[in-house]
């Protein structure tokens, strides 16, 4: 594991909480640094989803050099993602729109990912067709935008959502 930076949210590589990616990779990293101190996975002892997203749809064959100068180019892709903390076998779901993507996943960490499509995805957690765990994204996925941010965004069912005051033309409040 290699951590970049605490807060160097202008090269998205910032892990500490924010506003937009709540405490996705707060907690995340504090799961992954138990696993290398101890040498083993910590177990998991209860199902939980943390997802990410970005909250717009970016043109195809967009790299993130127009935004990031001088990084190193790469491709923009319009994904959405769920990683799962799961105690046993269990199909993890996204809606976005009016379509529903489904995957059955054993025990662990998987993580599924499908591609962005405009609207508010809600993620769940599924066994014998029932929700154990389910919740609704924080973030509205935009096919239009006034300026560009290929930043992700994210929550987890960990953790309440901290809502921060609107900003006057926010979008995604």
């Amino acid at each position: 594991m290699n951590i970049v930076t605490w807060n160097d949210y202008f090269e998205t590589t910032g892990i500490s909480p924010s506003e937009g990616t709540q405490f996705v990779f707060y907690d995340l990293t504090a799961y992954f640094n138990a696993w290398f101190k101890a040498g083993a996975p910590p177990p998991i002892v209860h199902d939980a989803l943390y997802y990410s997203e970005r909250t717009e749809i970016i043109p195809s064959g967009r790299t993130t050099d127009a935004v990031m100068q001088p990084m190193r180019r790469t491709a923009v892709a319009n994904r959405i993602k769920m990683l799962a903390s799961l105690t046993t076998p269990a199909t993890l779901a996204i809606a976005v729109g009016s379509r529903v993507f489904r995957h059955q996943e054993p025990p662990g960490l998987p993580l599924f990912s499908i591609p962005a499509e405009p609207g508010r995805p809600r993620f769940s957690i599924l066994r014998g067709g029932v929700a154990v765990v389910q919740m609704t994204s924080a973030w509205v996925i935009h096919r239009r935008f006034t300026v560009e941010n290929p930043a992700y965004f994210g929550g987890s069912s960990n953790r309440p959502f901290i809502a921060v005051p609107p900003r006057v033309g926010d979008p995604n409040r």
